[in-house]
């Protein structure tokens, strides 16, 4: 008799690079890097914190690039990504 074969569950990570300084980010996501059962983490796109009180929020392409060159093992992405910066025509 046949086993079935296993399927494999993927874990990921999102983290907000909203109001948070560089360092903190940059060592939660080694952190995480350190954790063989995440295998993914992601990062939103926006230029302004959402909820109260806003404030600013670190580009996302820019800050996804610096963390590929912190990390080694993990899978990195956009949860949602445009090229536009909110201007409309």
């Amino acid at each position: 008799m046949r086993r079935p074969r296993l399927r494999v569950v993927k874990i990921g990570f999102k983290t907000s690079q909203a109001n948070v300084a560089w360092p903190t980010l940059a060592a939660t996501w080694e952190l995480a890097d350190e954790r063989p059962i995440l295998d993914s983490g992601w990062l939103f796109d926006h230029f302004v914190a959402l909820g109260e009180g806003g404030g600013g929020s670190h580009e996302a392409f820019t800050m996804l690039a610096a963390l590929a060159a912190r990390t080694k093992r993990l899978q990195l992405g956009h949860l949602v990504l445009s090229n536009r910066t909110g201007t409309r025509r």
